[in-house]
């Protein structure tokens, strides 16, 4: 039997990741060169994070999404059953009813509870880079948002999805932060050392 985590810590996790990686590839995007300083002032973390607002939901959306999914159904049938169970009676109440990115999150998080968390770490983040700040790994511990142990999670596969999460976000962030026309690579790190 794998080892179980608390659905708490990994959708903290993730959106934690998400946010750091989406910021670091605008940033490594728009400001050539390796200068740490740089890269990591507050100003402007602050002035890329403003440019960049009003695409940081459908990001969020497309990479979180199918990642909750994951973590929280056994299948995606499961899940498919469940928004289609939800979304019917909800246009039964109200025809013009059309299902929001909001409406799928709260699915994927199968809990009020996990969806509630997950709003206020997606909150958290985003007022920290907003602010022009990453948080430390010490903060993020200490401030997530802890609940009730309401499920848990297979940990080797929320690591897994962490990193695809990271990985698609640093990729959505070299896009925005590129100019039009301009192209990045995204070099993966290989472990070897030169």
């Amino acid at each position: 039997m794998s080892k179980r985590i608390n659905s708490y810590q990994a959708v903290a996790a993730f959106v934690r990741g998400f946010f750091e990686a989406y910021a670091r590839g605008i940033i490594d995007a728009t400001i050539e060169g390796n200068d740490f300083s740089k890269k990591n002032d507050p100003k402007q973390i602050k002035q890329m994070m403003l440019e960049h607002y009003g695409e940081v939901n459908q990001y969020f959306f497309d990479i979180m999404f199918s990642t909750l999914v994951r973590l929280n159904y056994k299948t995606a049938e499961e899940a498919n059953e469940r928004m289609k169970k939800n979304f019917d009676s909800m246009k039964q109440a109200d025809p013009t009813f059309e299902p929001t990115m909001l409406d799928y999150l709260r699915i994927a998080c199968k809990s009020n509870q996990l969806y509630k968390a997950m709003e206020s770490e997606y909150k958290r983040n985003f007022t920290w880079l907003l602010q022009g700040k990453f948080t430390t790994l010490e903060e993020h511990v200490r401030d997530y948002t802890h609940g009730i142990l309401i499920s848990l999670a297979d940990e080797p596969m929320a690591i897994h999805l962490l990193v695809r999460i990271i990985v698609k976000a640093y990729a959505a962030g070299l896009k925005c932060g590129s100019k039009e026309g301009e192209q990045h690579q995204l070099h993966m790190p290989t472990g070897q050392t030169h």
